[in-house]
């Protein structure tokens, strides 16, 4: 965050021409008053609004008839707020609402022109959506949703979806969606999420009892896929049959590194284990970026060879006489090294 004086920053109001304005990085020395933050009322032009987690007046959304695309980030920002801010956006074209209020209301009901919106964010409140109140939102492309209800079955046009759920909506007639974020409870059945054989981005998060994997089988256009938080039988990455998956982020137990030899075709691995053994990756020739967030250890270092398009190197543990064997390619390197060989390690890679 950036400190600034009260005054300089209301100086921006003086930008009566400005068309976005965004404060996410500045902080003010001293809060701003009510009667201070209305003064950024006179930017009547403004089209992009987004002064990030601030208790603003409630009046000062409702002088900006030209937004297409706002973040309203407050504690309290409940029904009687948003009943005063909604109506006099009819341009509105993305929204992101983040509040810790608990009351339910119906925050799609207001919106003046629905089929506008193409990004609906919501974290917080409460709210279960049916598909007569989902339907007039015929053009959402973008939607995230934090422990709401909703109906995905008119959201046709839906290309990527962020859901933190406790059930899992129906994604039968969702199947143009290209990216998904699921935060999800962990004894949900995944099968559902067979149907979407579109999906380029998986990033799936369940802690908790081992989850069953085989519905990736039908993702056959998957090029990115993070299962950090979710733990499963390393056999489980058989199902993965996407000729397209070039990048894969997950702990996988050792010695069942040897699951990923068939996905020939990744170029980044990030893996978060004790220990790797490299020999389970030494046929995957196109990797450029392979790295870790423990310090991991490298056994069989002497695989590193193999790899001869490796770029980025990260976290792992490795003996300073590996620097001498290191490929030209490589352009980043971020390595834990053993404290009484540091001198050594710094040799070998000047040399």
């Amino acid at each position: 965050m950036i400190d600034v004086s009260a005054r300089d920053l209301l100086q921006l109001t003086v930008l009566t021409n400005m068309s976005s304005l965004s404060c996410h990085n500045l902080q003010a020395k001293r809060a701003l008053s009510e009667t201070e933050w209305l003064k950024f009322s006179v930017l009547t032009k403004l089209q992009h609004l987004d002064l990030g987690v601030r208790p603003l007046p409630i009046k000062l959304y409702t002088s900006f008839p030209h937004l297409t695309t706002m973040h309203i980030q407050q504690f309290r920002f409940g029904r009687a707020q948003y009943l005063i801010t909604m109506p006099n956006l009819l341009k509105l074209n993305r929204l992101t609402l983040k509040t810790t209020a608990t009351e339910p209301f119906d925050l799609l009901k207001d919106i003046p022109n629905p089929s506008l919106l193409t990004s609906l964010k919501i974290s917080g409140g409460l709210g279960k959506y049916t598909r007569e109140q989902v339907v007039k939102f015929s053009n959402l492309k973008e939607l995230s949703l934090q422990y709401q209800s909703f109906s995905l079955e008119t959201l046709t046009a839906l290309q990527k979806l962020e859901l933190f759920v406790h059930e899992l909506p129906a994604f039968d007639l969702a199947t143009n969606i290209t990216s998904l974020h699921l935060d999800c409870t962990p004894s949900r059945d995944l099968q559902p999420l067979g149907s979407l054989a579109r999906l380029r981005e998986l990033t799936l998060r369940m802690s908790g009892p081992s989850t069953n994997l085989n519905f990736l089988s039908a993702m056959t256009r998957l090029e990115c896929l993070d299962l950090t938080d979710t733990r499963f039988e390393p056999e489980e990455l058989r199902h993965i049959h996407s000729p397209h998956l070039t990048y894969l982020h997950a702990i996988i137990d050792n010695p069942q590194l040897a699951h990923l030899s068939h996905l020939t075709q990744l170029e980044s691995i990030d893996i978060n284990n004790e220990t790797f053994m490299m020999e389970c990756v030494k046929d995957l020739t196109r990797l450029t970026a392979l790295s870790c967030s423990r310090g991991t250890i490298i056994e069989d270092w002497a695989y590193l060879t193999a790899l001869t398009n490796l770029q980025l190197l990260m976290g792992f543990m490795l003996p300073p006489m590996v620097f001498d064997r290191m490929h030209p390619h490589l352009t980043c390197l971020a390595l834990k090294v053993p404290r009484n060989t540091r001198t050594t390690a710094t040799h070998h890679w000047q040399n």
